[in-house]
């Protein structure tokens, strides 16, 4: 019977040297890497690469784009430096009348009525003051009639002694009858010493009642005089429920209305001359120094914002506000306007120094480096001047800067050094949107 075996196929020469050299991978030998398919890339990597792309071309386009700005040509003109305030119009003499007594009310003017002095402006209604004044004119015809020459008790002690003189004369004549009979000696020596110590008796009572009388009219005169004066003192508080005016002049404001009840020292009425009217300035304390007598003031008054007025500083008060630590100063309208009225308020400049024909930047060129930006060509260049005296608008230019060059005044914000720029040219004689009290860019 024939035996067949069954064999694996013979491996090829080619094939058996490269399988013995591979190794098996349970060994410890380090395999070789093998090559990754090609993976898709994720949809976040795809859109982070297109932002980066956006930017870039945005950016060359920024750099490309002109930026709107607003300048104005440097000029020459008058540069001013100046202490800047804002002040109330006041009448120079002025008062606020207050009560002197308390009760109710009954003014008697009203606003804008011209008074004159002692016109009777409001009565305050105290009726005990008047009970008061009657019982103490009372008191006071008691003490002057008991203090007169017909007084009571005055006359009482009058008649007292006028009965002792009797007295005294009928002894001294008894005296002299015994003197006599004692000297003949009819009569004995202890009646005459008898008569002598009885006129001594009388002489002394006699004194007495002079010194009463004496005492007695000094002290009814003092109570009738104590009475006058307590009587004047009720007469002058009950003059005061009338309140008179204390000048000539116009009322300006009424701080009651009839009827209300004033305590002592509480306002009535406000009294001024309106022929007169000032300004009252608030100065800073760190601006007092600069600010002497007879210093020029430009005035821009809020009811009359077209012009600019002329005034000048006449009284620096010696003592500050101690809260808000300012002096006050009053300044002279020197020619005032029509309408001008009490409580008007206004914005000044106290001039400290002016130079004519000066190159003037405007302020709001310069930024808190000290810096401009300079038109040149269509770009924007930072420059560095050189700046003198100033006020809230313009800046004296010293150097740095040539009249004619442009300033960028508007849209610096967002600019670079050698930034291009779109230019909108601004006249040197108008001024961008100010808080208002940027208005005291002004001079005379």
């Amino acid at each position: 019977m024939k035996t067949t075996s069954m064999t694996a196929p013979a491996e090829s020469s080619a094939t058996a040297p490269l399988k013995r050299a591979m190794p098996h991978p349970d060994k410890g030998a380090a395999a070789r890497p093998r090559f990754k398919s090609a993976q898709k890339r994720s949809p976040a990597r795809l859109a982070v690469g297109g932002l980066v792309l956006v930017l870039a071309v945005a950016g060359g386009a920024f750099e490309l784009r002109a930026i709107p700005v607003t300048a104005t040509p440097i000029v020459r003109g008058t540069a001013v430096d100046a202490v800047y305030a804002t002040g109330t119009v006041e009448p120079l003499d002025r008062v606020v009348v207050k009560a002197r007594a308390s009760g109710p009310v009954d003014l008697k003017v009203r606003e804008g009525a011209h008074v004159h002095k002692g016109d009777l402006l409001a009565v305050i209604d105290s009726p005990a003051l008047k009970h008061d004044l009657a019982r103490g004119q009372a008191d006071l015809w008691a003490a002057s009639h008991q203090a007169g020459r017909k007084g009571p008790q005055l006359a009482m002690l009058k008649a007292q002694a006028r009965s002792l003189e009797a007295d005294l004369n009928t002894v001294r004549g008894e005296r002299g009858r015994v003197l006599s009979l004692v000297t003949s000696g009819s009569s004995p020596q202890a009646d005459l010493d008898r008569l002598v110590d009885r006129t001594a008796a009388l002489e002394a009572q006699l004194a007495a009642n002079a010194a009463q009388q004496d005492a007695l009219e000094i002290d009814l005169t003092a109570r009738a005089l104590g009475s006058s004066a307590a009587v004047d003192s009720l007469a002058a508080r009950l003059s005061d429920t009338e309140v008179r005016a204390p000048m000539d002049g116009v009322v300006l404001a009424r701080f009651v209305e009839p009827g209300e009840v004033a305590m002592i020292n509480t306002p009535l009425v406000k009294l001024g001359t309106t022929d007169n009217l000032i300004l009252e300035c608030a100065i800073d304390e760190a601006d007092i120094g600069r600010v002497t007598i007879g210093k020029n003031v430009a005035i821009s008054l809020y009811a009359f914002p077209q012009a600019v007025y002329r005034g000048e500083v006449f009284e620096i008060l010696p003592d500050a506000d101690r809260e808000k630590k300012t002096f006050l100063t009053k300044v002279k309208l020197v020619d005032p306007p029509p309408g001008l009225r009490s409580g008007m308020t206004a914005e000044v400049n106290v001039v400290i120094e002016e130079k004519r024909d000066a190159l003037l930047l405007p302020a709001d060129a310069i930024d808190s480096a000290g810096s401009v930006f300079v038109i040149a060509g269509d770009r924007a260049q930072r420059r560095t001047p050189q700046l003198g005296i100033h006020d809230l608008l313009r800046v004296e230019l010293l150097g740095g800067l040539a009249e004619g060059d442009q300033v960028i005044v508007g849209g610096a914000e967002s600019l670079r050094e050698g930034a291009r720029v779109r230019v909108t040219v601004r006249s040197s004689g108008s001024t961008a949107p100010q808080p208002s009290a940027a208005r005291a860019g002004m001079s005379l």
